[in-house]
């Protein structure tokens, strides 16, 4: 990585700085999984009304990115960070005082806007500070790699602070998080950038036009569907249908998320050896095969499991180099780039994860059902794209 100063700070710790910041949104997904099923008692809910206390979370965080955008573009980025931290912060807090479902659902919605607002810039931010093109990736399957202790430490940490403390504690924890965050950033994060930059609509429509940017953009958006149906899913499936306690949950959600923090420290080297387009393909393949299993026999915990890990490992592998091609031709509309492909990736997630977990009954087979045919239709899109790109690289150079 490039050791050039921003505003008299190297720009290692400037990107250090915001690695905190991209834990926000996952903690906030991670964290209260081990609550969910004392949550629907407390609120006297139906399984799938705590299963949506997620899913609108996703669905607010994908809506949230097109706002984001241009309010940096009058605010800034330094200002928008700041006050979506504070927001995050009082939404977390308000989770905590929640008396009624509903009143926990708004106060995930302003959770899910804040907690957007810092991975719009967060991304924005990095994606200006790395030029080249391999270091680009390397960097961003670090992103990947960091992202991948949520799910890992998160809901061990929401299981013990369950031991001694009723569930809506989680939150406060969340809020204290933010505030530890907006210290990290205060002291050695970048100077604004981004104002003025007025939100023309030719900014969008450059990002929308681009091949290479969807080719990539629907690999990301199909694997966050992937993992947002599992993480809905999971605390009834792994505790209802395996029978798990919640600190036997913790321990197989935490192994199983592992594999994605494997596949991202592992994806340079084999990149190395793999071309990315290629390495997508025998990714989605393999999930193919995956989902035909699930669907096929009956598993053990353990088995289960161990499929959960290979399917997160190969997640892992594309995921961060995936969101790297797709930003990377956007160095002048980087906070527009950023924002139109978090909106594709986290609404359609949350869409595909709505349908999925009102069809599914939380077992093995509809999981392995929804893996497969998912699988088979980002196998179908990407195919189509790299040849339309094929072709319009063809036509150019005939020309």
């Amino acid at each position: 990585m490039s050791q050039k100063r921003v505003s008299g700070k190297s720009a290692n710790s400037v990107i250090l700085s915001l690695f905190p910041l991209v834990l926000l949104g996952p903690l906030s997904m991670d964290m209260y999984l081990p609550a969910l099923p004392m949550m629907q008692d407390f609120f006297s809910c139906t399984t799938d009304m705590a299963q949506h206390t997620l899913s609108i979370f996703i669905f607010a965080f994908g809506v949230s990115q097109i706002f984001i955008a241009n309010l940096v573009a009058r605010s800034g980025r330094r200002q928008v960070l700041i006050f979506s931290l504070l927001l995050f912060a009082l939404a977390s807090i308000s989770c905590f005082f929640s008396d009624n479902i509903y009143v926990f659902l708004f106060s995930r919605l302003l959770q899910a806007f804040s907690a957007c607002g810092s991975m719009v810039v967060t991304f924005a931010w990095i994606n200006d500070l790395c030029h080249d093109r391999e270091k680009s990736r390397s960097l961003f399957s670090l992103i990947s790699a960091t992202t991948a202790l949520a799910p890992i430490l998160a809901p061990v940490m929401g299981t013990l602070l369950l031991r001694y403390f009723p569930w809506q504690m989680i939150f406060i924890l969340l809020a204290l998080y933010s505030f530890f965050s907006l210290l990290v950033f205060l002291y050695s994060g970048p100077d604004d950038a981004g104002k003025n930059k007025s939100p023309h609509v030719s900014s969008y429509q450059k990002v929308l036009c681009s091949l290479k940017f969807w080719n990539y953009s629907i690999i990301t958006g199909g694997m966050m569907s992937f993992i947002f149906i599992y993480f809905s899913v999971s605390p009834y499936l792994l505790m209802g249908h395996f029978h798990l306690n919640q600190s036997q949950f913790s321990l197989a959600f935490a192994v199983c998320a592992s594999g994605f923090l494997a596949g991202s420290l592992l994806s340079p080297k084999i990149q190395k050896k793999i071309c990315l387009e290629k390495l997508i393909y025998i990714i989605l393949f393999c999930l193919l095969i995956t989902g035909i299993i699930l669907i096929v026999f009956s598993l053990d915990v353990t088995t289960f499991c161990t499929l959960m890990f290979f399917a997160e490992l190969l997640f892992g592998l594309c995921f961060g180099s995936s969101v790297s091609e797709a930003l990377s031709d956007f160095q002048e509309e980087s906070d527009h780039a950023s924002s139109v492909h978090g909106f594709q990736q986290f609404f359609v997630s949350s869409v595909i994860g709505f349908i999925a977990i009102n069809l599914s009954d939380n077992n093995p087979h509809d999981f392995g059902l929804i893996m497969s045919t998912l699988s088979t239709g980002l196998l179908i899109l990407y195919h189509v794209i790299s040849g339309m790109r094929r072709k319009r690289r063809y036509i150019e150079k005939s020309c």
